[in-house]
């Protein structure tokens, strides 16, 4: 019995805890408010490393998905949770990228016909107000 006791009497891991001080305030100020949101910024922007920056910013420029990517987020915006007119583009969307798949046209043409599904209805004020 005396040995199990000494056993675990000595099974110390390491120094002995202190608290560090903490010089906090007693309340905080409730009236100042953080203006400053992350949905403000563009998602690449996020990052800090230049190389990683010049990267996106190449893929966003060249890259056909993400330029129709970016122009659906953009629609989807423009029509505010607008379901309805939400599901149409995206529909039309669709139909145009599989017609002009399936009829083989240009990458560049194919670009256009997609880009131009996705925002068909964009200077169509009766479109929105129906």
């Amino acid at each position: 019995m005396a040995l199990v006791v000494l056993a675990f009497s000595s099974c110390q891991l390491g120094k002995h805890y202190a608290r560090p001080e903490l010089n906090l305030p007693q309340q905080l100020d409730s009236t100042e408010q953080d203006t400053l949101s992350i949905a403000d910024r563009q998602w690449w922007e996020l990052y800090t490393d230049t190389t990683l920056q010049a990267l996106i910013e190449r893929t966003l420029e060249y890259n056909k998905d993400m330029k129709i990517a970016a122009a659906i987020e953009k629609m989807t915006d423009f029509y505010k949770g607008n379901i309805h007119d939400i599901y149409h583009f995206l529909k039309v969307w669709a139909f145009a990228k599989n017609i002009g798949e399936a009829e083989g046209l240009d990458p560049k043409t194919q670009e256009t016909l997609e880009m131009a599904a996705v925002v068909h209805d964009i200077a169509c004020p009766l479109c929105r107000d129906g």
